[in-house]
């Protein structure tokens, strides 16, 4: 085959669509051309020419240029970077069949709506063209704001796919009837006015959750606590990160690029304050540990660093790391190992705050309750309401806690619970030996 079959052009000429793969083209132009489909195989092994050169053969004959093709696909995170990663998400999508003029193109992966806005008409995330039909007005309503959305990086392909996903599943729905339940939950959960409300650190967890318990479910008309608890899960490594900026008075910085997006007027000028509580309340709202929301979560919330193996975290106690493993919950660096302290994270005062009232400050002098872990197996003084001074492991009072020894008699106290002390009529009565013996009793077990 001489080399003037590679650049002999086609009689008929066949226009590029938008994001039109090459492979669509090459077989609408094959076809109005009366070529055979293999023609393009027999083309290249002639000419010893890799399968990639194939489409620079093909505009050629067809007089044709490639056509621009967005870098984002159509996906863009907060800051208007995109990445691999949030591509390698997206499949192949059909264009609008009368966009097209009644043909079946196949348009390259991108994330723009499911719905063609000229014609009213849903073409879908992966459905055939044959499936495509007119939707009401609601739906272009609700894809003009997708659109919009996505250009303000405030919808990505993992936030629409977990929440469409949980809203099938639990209204029973095909992905057409959810989307504009979807696509209105996600812009107002979004709003910057919501987030401030949200982030609040004067907001409890419990608060919280219940706040964006109400909207998902005034949006899906009724209680839907799968989709709620999908949404806390995302909402996690934000919380994190918001309450840390609060709790350092430093700018509030999103860990990973793939998180729920934050618009960065929600989380300017947020009070300092110290955490009210914990962050493994956090969790506790959906009854979760960092294991079960990793796996509920999969792969498309693994926050990867592109082209590594490494991945953000966030443990039990909100503290962001980086480790190079596939562990979806390895150890943290910063939380201390056992019986070592961190205020704010597992010291007595923040994790055990009842038992601040019986802490004996002057026995324990220089120790304050942020500086002993409620884990720790060492021994302090406590102060019953009694005034009773008694030691016990910070670990026992939190987890087995017992009380003071001597108001449940396990130990005595002179003047207060002996014999004596109790029963004076008996105790005149026995003999003075008797009397050595249990004073000598006394003695021994107090010491």
């Amino acid at each position: 085959m001489s080399l003037d079959a590679l650049t002999r052009t086609f009689p008929f000429r066949v226009r590029p669509l938008r994001d039109e793969t090459v492979a669509s083209l090459s077989r609408r132009v094959l076809e109005a051309n009366g070529e055979p489909g293999d023609l393009p195989r027999y083309l290249l092994a002639a000419h010893a020419l890799p399968k990639d050169d194939w489409a620079a053969v093909l505009h050629t004959k067809n007089r044709s240029r490639p056509a621009p093709r967005p870098t984002d696909a159509g996906v863009r995170h907060i800051d208007g970077t995109t990445c691999r990663q949030c591509t390698d998400l997206l499949i192949p999508r059909w264009m609008c069949t009368l966009c097209a003029h009644g043909a079946h193109v196949e348009q390259e992966p991108h994330f723009r709506s499911p719905v063609c806005i000229r014609h009213s008409r849903w073409t879908g995330f992966d459905i055939e063209p044959t499936q495509q039909h007119r939707v009401p007005g609601s739906h272009v309503e609700a894809a003009r704001r997708f659109d919009t959305l996505r250009r303000k990086g405030r919808i990505d392909p993992r936030l629409y796919g977990v929440t469409s996903q949980h809203l099938l599943d639990e209204l029973g729905a095909t992905e057409e009837d959810v989307f504009p339940i979807a696509v209105g939950l996600i812009a107002d959960i979004t709003a910057p006015g919501f987030l401030r409300s949200l982030l609040d650190p004067r907001r409890t967890y419990r608060q919280a959750y219940r706040m964006l318990a109400r909207e998902v479910t005034r949006h899906g008309g009724g209680n839907l606590p799968e989709t709620t608890r999908a949404l806390w899960l995302v909402l996690r490594p934000v919380f994190a990160a918001a309450r840390a900026a609060a709790r350092t008075g430093t700018p509030f910085t999103a860990g990973h690029p793939h998180d729920f997006p934050v618009h960065p007027a929600a989380v300017t000028h947020m009070p300092v304050m110290r955490d009210r509580e914990p962050f493994t309340v956090f969790l506790d709202q959906t009854h979760d540990t960092p294991l079960t929301a990793s796996q509920h979560l999969g792969k498309a919330y693994q926050r990867l660093i592109p082209g590594t193996r490494t991945r953000h975290h966030v443990c039990r106690h909100g503290h962001e790391f980086t480790r190079n493993s596939d562990n979806p919950t390895p150890r943290c660096p910063e939380c201390p190992r056992h019986g070592a302290a961190t205020p704010g994270v597992n010291d007595i005062a923040s994790q055990a705050p009842h038992l601040l009232r019986e802490w004996d400050w002057d026995r324990n002098m220089p120790l304050t309750p942020t500086m002993v872990a409620v884990s720790s197996s060492d021994r302090v003084h406590w102060l019953c309401s009694k005034g009773h001074s008694f030691p016990a492991t910070a670990n026992n009072r939190s987890n087995n806690d017992q009380g003071c020894p001597y108001c449940k008699n396990r130990r005595i106290l002179p003047g207060f619970n002996d014999f004596a002390t109790r029963y004076p009529k008996k105790f005149a009565e026995l003999a003075p030996r008797a009397c050595l013996i249990i004073v000598w009793s006394t003695r021994l077990r107090r010491g």
